[in-house]
């Protein structure tokens, strides 16, 4: 990219570099203690919309229990929501080859995701608890990785249906969720679990002045 000299001139005391000692013949310098990003972004050098371009989708897995066809279209679903709104999602029915090994599969996708949606229902948590197939070795790999990293926050659970309470696996007890279940508040609560998995929250209004003093 190309800037007209004297934008670059303007931003040099919020990069540490001195006008006077600067060679205009320079074309690299280095930087220290200096959010490069956020000085350009703030001087209007480049636009947010150009960084969120730039910036690499969260890669996030999805995991769940084979409940029945239509929660598996279900599951499907989430996650096409998911990839149209930047999310890299990705899960078995899509990413599973041929003849792989299912137990390498869950090993990795956990290991390379950012993210790990579990969607809880109660036959997950059921074959959760047992170790039963697929789901008891994910759980088994899911209750690994908290224990080596108590402060995770790599694990998310998603509730699938909320009207016979929530329901999930051990290793997630007390760990703050997500209402997908069909409803009013479903569209609300989809947008905060993007804001999650994009590290963008929610605006915090600022401190005011105490009115008191």
């Amino acid at each position: 990219m190309h800037y007209p000299q004297k934008q670059l001139f303007d931003i040099f005391p919020y990069l540490g570099v001195e006008p006077d000692t600067f060679e205009l013949t320079r074309t690299h310098w280095a930087l220290k203690d200096v959010n490069l990003i956020n000085v350009l972004r703030t001087k209007k050098i480049i636009q947010r919309q150009l960084l969120q371009s730039q910036r690499r989708p969260p890669k996030v897995f999805i995991t769940y229990s084979w409940d029945s066809p239509e929660h598996k279209q279900w599951v499907a679903q989430l996650a096409g929501c998911l990839r149209n709104n930047g999310i890299d999602a990705f899960l078995d029915q899509w990413n599973i080859r041929g003849g792989e090994d299912m137990s390498v599969f869950m090993e990795r996708s956990i290991r390379e995701a950012d993210r790990v949606l579990v969607i809880c229902t109660d036959r997950y948590c059921y074959k959760a608890r047992g170790r039963v197939g697929g789901v008891g070795y994910e759980s088994h790999l899911l209750t690994s990785e908290i224990m080596q990293e108590m402060g995770t926050i790599k694990f998310i659970p998603i509730i699938r249906n909320l009207t016979n309470g929530v329901s999930l696996p051990d290793a997630l007890s007390g760990r703050f969720y997500y209402n997908l279940s069909d409803g009013a508040e479903y569209h609300n609560n989809f947008e905060l679990l993007l804001r999650e998995l994009h590290d963008a929250p929610v605006p915090i209004p600022p401190i005011g002045i105490n009115p008191f003093c």
